[in-house]
């Protein structure tokens, strides 16, 4: 008896487990997904925590140092009958002047962290827009699908009338086999598409970060028009030209660049420090930490004479300052540029969807009434096929302006942040 409850419950637990496990799921979950997962947003995010131990590590420097230094010397002949010596010697430094090196490494550091920050909002706008896409186009896909299987439904109906006819030798075979060609087209369509759709699922759970056995059941998006007439190019233009955050980036690596000019600068002047120590010395060493003799000064040092390698160096980060500014006069053209493609794309995009909903409706109606004339027997096959074969093709572009346009919204929005 027990063990026939064993292999009931060995049954009902491999059942139980076997079962697919589904996730549902709408694009802002899926995006959320995305944040957590993105291998190059969490890198991102580990660039900036990087940068603020270096702004530490700036403030630091400007603090005083503790040294310890032991030393051990041996002598050829011997002095006073010893031929070693061993010597400690614990000092406290403190960076008094050194031509603004620290100051500007603190600004740079500073700098570098906040050009970080717009490096991290990149790679997420990167991956809210990557997310948007992989999710769309699988809902896409799916769309195109149900197209094609109404379609070869459709087709089905009128091939199977088609059929009797023939068989009734009421009609010949050519006006079968345009059917079945058709048919026969359609089905490698749904197969094709049905791949697209696995590969396309596979993508978006790697991205998101979901084992590839499980299944996603997308909610579908929201396909509102945007008035467009609500946006002011110019406005965005004067935005996107100072506050996009591609020429934030720039403008803080011309900074950088301005500071590594600084620090290039402070090679010419001279370096003060302030150190007190503490040092002993003994010909044995378990007398060496005894008798500590204090002293205390000022450190003095400046580059003198180096054959013109720091003026080099100086001119160097000079010409880098030049190079920067250009870069970040550039970045701001291209990013108006870009603006402006982005604009008349979305203009285009909603131009195209109007015009093929009306293709849609013109296509179905032409169809309809092409269909009634076959009956009658006032259109060949071949005609009808072509026909079919309008009316699916405006779904299909139906479906791909409406995500063209979507994106191209996105993509808009994405440029002014």
């Amino acid at each position: 008896m027990k063990i026939k409850i064993y292999v009931l419950l060995a049954i009902y637990s491999s059942l139980l487990f076997s079962e697919e496990v589904k996730v549902k799921m709408n694009l802002n979950q899926a995006i959320e997904r995305a944040y957590e997962h993105d291998y190059i947003l969490k890198n991102a995010q580990l660039d900036l925590n990087n940068s603020n131990l270096k702004v530490k590590e700036s403030y630091k420097n400007f603090l005083p140092s503790l040294d310890y230094n032991g030393k051990y010397l041996k002598y050829e002949q011997e002095r006073n009958g010893n031929n070693q010596i061993y010597e400690n010697q614990i000092s406290v430094i403190q960076p008094i002047y050194n031509g603004g090196i620290l100051s500007a490494n603190l600004k740079k550091s500073e700098i570098d962290k906040e050009k970080k920050q717009y490096l991290l909002m990149e790679t997420k706008i990167s991956t809210y827009l990557s997310t948007i896409d992989k999710y769309i186009a699988i809902l896409s896909f799916k769309e195109q699908l149900n197209v094609y299987k109404y379609s070869l439904e459709n087709l089905y109906k009128e091939y199977e009338r088609v059929k009797r006819k023939y068989e009734l030798d009421m009609i010949g075979k050519s006006e079968v086999l345009p059917f079945n060609t058709r048919i026969l087209n359609i089905k490698t369509k749904i197969l094709e598409t049905e791949n697209l759709i696995a590969i396309s699922e596979i993508d978006l759970k790697n991205h998101i970060g979901l084992l590839s056995d499980i299944k996603i059941l997308l909610a579908p998006v929201d396909k509102k028009k945007y008035n467009i007439n609500t946006i002011q190019l110019e406005n965005d233009v004067v935005s996107v030209r100072e506050n996009n955050r591609n020429v934030k980036v720039k403008e803080l690596e011309l900074k950088i660049k301005e500071n590594d000019k600084k620090i290039a600068k402070s090679e010419f002047l001279p370096k003060i420090d302030a150190i007190i120590s503490q040092k002993s010395q003994d010909k044995n060493y378990n007398k060496s930490h005894d008798n500590y003799n204090w002293e205390a000064g000022i450190t003095f040092k400046m580059n003198i004479f180096e054959f013109g390698k720091s003026m080099d160096k100086y001119k160097i980060t000079d010409n880098e300052v030049e190079k920067a500014k250009n870069i970040e006069a550039k970045i701001k053209n291209d990013m108006e540029l870009e603006l402006r493609k982005s604009y008349l794309n979305l203009i285009k995009y909603e131009n195209i969807l109007k015009e093929q909903q009306s293709a849609v409706e013109s296509a179905e109606e032409n169809y309809n009434l092409e269909s009634r004339r076959y009956e009658l027997e006032l259109v060949d096959v071949i005609e009808l096929i072509e026909i079919e074969k309008t009316m699916v093709e405006s779904k299909l572009n139906l479906i791909v302006a409406n995500y063209n346009y979507y994106i191209a919204y996105e993509i808009y929005k994405s440029m002014l942040k």
